[in-house]
């Protein structure tokens, strides 16, 4: 009887560890979702805002001197690199909303930037040029934004 004893010991023994390595793993999952979470929270503003400000400071840079062309390059560029990382952030909350209004209203605000790119690229803001253009150009970069955005909402 000693002996079975022990054999049910060694079994409780080994259900315990093996129940203890699953709730290990459990914790260990909603820590690390929760510090995903967090850094999440804590990043989004910065990410969301750090492409536009450096698009309207090209914007602005292009306004004091505009023979100059990497400001124009900014322009034309960063929207390729900000817009597809709105839209990834954005789906996030798509997935938990599942409107159909809701992703047509994120699709135009999150590709909204790419007519400024393509504005720039078609009116040449990337090269040097007279600052009389320049308003005109500024002024429909401006207007498609506000259009875009009010679809958006």
């Amino acid at each position: 009887t000693s002996s079975s004893g022990d054999v049910y010991k060694v079994q409780m023994f080994e259900l315990i560890k093996y129940e203890l390595g699953k709730v290990k793993l459990y914790v260990e999952t909603i820590v690390g979702l929760s510090n995903a979470a967090t850094a999440f929270k804590n990043l989004w503003p910065a990410a969301m805002s750090l492409a536009p400000g450096l698009i309207k400071g090209a914007i602005r840079t292009k306004i004091v001197v505009p023979e100059a062309s990497p400001p124009g390059i900014f322009i034309v560029l960063l929207p390729w690199l900000y817009s597809p990382v709105s839209w990834t952030l954005y789906s996030v909350f798509l997935q938990l909303m599942g409107s159909g209004i809701a992703w047509l209203g994120f699709l135009v605000l999150a590709w909204n930037p790419m007519a400024t790119s393509i504005i720039g690229h078609f009116s040449k803001i990337n090269s040097p040029f007279a600052f009389n253009n320049l308003n005109v150009i500024l002024r429909r970069l401006y207007w498609t934004s506000v259009g875009f955005t009010g679809l958006a909402v």
